[in-house]
């Protein structure tokens, strides 16, 4: 979860952004791990979903972001 939280926030500040208020919950469905967040942004509340194979670097995850300010960026780990 927090690999998740900081990579959607860095996003966020690297378009010149202050998220806050983030709020998440996790979960493992076979050998991934799940996390569904939100985060709020300029008054918006936006979703945030990560997900990685268990035991596999964060290099190897994936970050979806609901925010089309953000898809410039790309969607997978840094």
């Amino acid at each position: 979860m927090p690999w998740c939280r900081s990579e959607a926030e860095a996003r966020y500040v690297a378009l010149g952004m202050t998220p806050y208020q983030w709020r998440a919950r996790y979960h493992d469905k076979g050998n991934a791990l799940f996390v569904d967040g939100r985060l709020r942004v300029d008054g918006d509340d936006i979703d945030v979903r990560c997900r990685i194979a268990r035991g596999a670097r964060e290099e190897y995850a994936v970050i979806e972001i609901d925010d089309p300010r953000v898809q410039s960026l790309g969607q997978r780990g840094p």
